[in-house]
């Protein structure tokens, strides 16, 4: 996970050496929200929402017991209560994870249709 920090800042630095101007970088991530809101491509219009709706899914099949259903049906003792503990962990990780994403897409989503908005004025 740390290997994509560093390339991610790494990659933040490069625009920062490219780009020194606040303008110009602003002036970019205008034409970078102009370029995805109108853009044709099923990818970019439905990559976000996929995500949403399938964290939906898991939480649903987390709520009628999809995951103690199979744990019982595939492991007893010991083995149990160690699957348990794990897959309450990735669970717990994936829902913090997928809240984030959520809430990045919804500010995101808010800040398209505000720029939307000025640039259509």
């Amino acid at each position: 996970m740390s290997r994509l920090f560093k390339v991610a800042e790494k990659g933040l630095d490069l625009l920062d050496k490219v780009l020194p101007d606040s303008d110009a970088k602003t002036e970019l991530k205008g034409e970078i929200i102009k370029a995805e809101i109108n853009s044709d491509s099923i990818f970019l219009k439905n990559a976000r929402p996929s995500i949403i709706y399938f964290g939906l899914v898991v939480v649903f099949l987390e709520l009628i017991g999809l995951r103690f259903f199979l744990l019982n049906l595939f492991m007893t003792g010991v083995g149990y209560e160690k699957a348990l503990a794990s897959s309450e962990s990735i669970l717990q990780f994936f829902l913090v994870t997928w809240g984030s994403v959520s809430t990045a897409y919804v500010v995101g989503r808010s800040q398209e249709k505000k720029a939307n908005k000025f640039l259509n004025k």
